[in-house]
């Protein structure tokens, strides 16, 4: 039997990841590409994934995507809309709301799936654009989610902030699936801290004696690695890692609200060390009456660094005031770190209170957040047990297989819903 033919929009399709949602979209087409026959629309920054076989790429570059008569021209010239089974708009973000503007997609009566990643006039809020952007981004998904056969959003919490702006989806058809990642990627994850400044973590053997990672049970084990310090005569101790990654400039990431629960921390005992990944300088004064020594701010890392790594982190931390799943809280949980979170979006989903993580109500600020990190500095027995059934959960929950097949699913619910809509309609006339 032919695979339907389903167009994929998405905002990038290359190796060059820099969020969780593009590493997702990215690894879920990869997936379904055995399922379909697959075209992808993205704009284009690098090359495509060197994996993209049995997968059609048709790329326009960042500026000419940003000039709407432009973008038009190019998908008339190289879209042929009627040929797809179906529409699959992979993100929901503003360049797949800009396509989706593009295409008649009632003229041809190909029905339309919205895979929303992120409500964008709640991310506008929350970073304090003025009202009329705010608007604006709430309508052209209103628009695109109101012309859907059926829309995908991330957890509950993001269904119910859709309902609040006004998405009117209550009657079509609707599903909560949350992000995948691989658990096989994090198989051969070895903990890695040389990327680090501080002497007592990352100097070559031989300048200053530190303790020696090693692992504890076989390499292939999906159990964290056991951090085994050997600590020779003399040596120092290794600091208690704190690691945070993300968007890190976003005023909705809360880093903020880490820094200065850092702040505490260290007043409280100086054997922790903070690393900050994706850190863009935004924030970081509030760590000025810091020694240098105490915390490491970082540009984004490429994944082969990053999860190394975060494998050596004691705590991970996801301080967002708005989060609609968070890719980098299952990154640790499936490297059994415990993480510290707000009661807040997809994060009260993903992460289960005392019994994978720990989460803060945002009414403690970051005051909670320094309680949540000291006590479970202060119980390593429970850090570690939080840490062993965050795995377990993002194994069974959070399996990117697992994902993939309840999107298709739905991609073939949408697809035989549409059709039974033809059906009834032809038979009326």
């Amino acid at each position: 039997m032919d695979k339907r033919k389903i167009l994929v929009i998405t905002d990038y399709f290359d190796s060059a990841v820099e969020s969780g949602s593009e590493l997702f979209c990215t690894a879920l087409i990869l997936q379904l590409r055995s399922h379909y026959d697959l075209t992808v629309f993205s704009k284009k920054r690098n090359q495509a994934p060197a994996d993209k076989s049995d997968v059609s790429w048709i790329a326009i570059g960042d500026s000419a995507a940003q000039r709407p008569e432009v973008l038009k021209h190019f998908i008339q010239t190289h879209l042929e809309i009627k040929s797809f089974d179906l529409v699959y708009n992979l993100g929901g973000l503003s360049f797949g709301t800009h396509v989706l503007a593009h295409l008649d997609l009632s003229k041809h009566s190909i029905p339309l799936v919205n895979h929303f990643q992120i409500m964008l006039g709640h991310y506008a809020w929350q970073e304090g654009y003025d009202q009329n952007q705010q608007n604006a981004y709430w309508e052209t998904q209103k628009q695109v989610a109101c012309d859907a056969t059926l829309n995908i959003f991330l957890s509950t919490s993001e269904y119910q902030l859709a309902l609040q702006g006004g998405f009117d989806v209550e009657e079509g058809l609707v599903s909560i699936i949350p992000n995948g990642i691989d658990p096989i990627e994090f198989r051969d994850v070895q903990p890695d801290l040389q990327l680090l400044d501080n002497p007592i973590l990352s100097e070559p053997e031989g300048s200053v004696e530190r303790p020696h990672l090693t692992r504890s049970q076989p390499k292939r084990s999906m159990e964290r690695p056991h951090l085994i310090l050997s600590e020779p005569e003399g040596s120092v101790e290794r600091p208690h890692l704190i690691f945070v990654a993300g968007r890190l400039a976003d005023y909705s990431k809360g880093v903020d609200l880490l820094y200065r629960a850092f702040n505490e921390l260290y007043q409280e005992r100086q054997d922790v060390f903070l690393v900050a990944v994706g850190e863009s300088g935004r924030f970081a004064a509030l760590l000025d009456d810091l020694p240098s020594t105490a915390f490491q701010l970082m540009n984004w890392l490429p994944r082969n660094q990053l999860l190394p790594l975060m494998a050596a982190a004691d705590i991970v931390v996801v301080p967002s005031r708005y989060e609609p799943f968070g890719i980098v809280t299952l990154e640790a949980m499936m490297l059994g770190i415990p993480v510290v979170g707000n009661f807040v979006g997809g994060l009260q989903e993903a992460i289960v209170h005392e019994s994978t993580g720990l989460l803060n109500e945002m009414e403690g600020g970051s005051w909670g957040l320094y309680q949540a990190m000291s006590d479970l500095l202060k119980n390593p027995q429970t850090s570690q047990q939080l840490g062993k059934a965050g795995q377990l959960r993002a194994i069974h929950e959070f399996n990117l297989g697992r994902v993939a097949t309840l999107v298709d699913r739905d991609l073939k619910r949408a697809l035989r819903h549409h059709h039974s809509l033809i059906h009834r309609s032809a038979r009326q006339w």
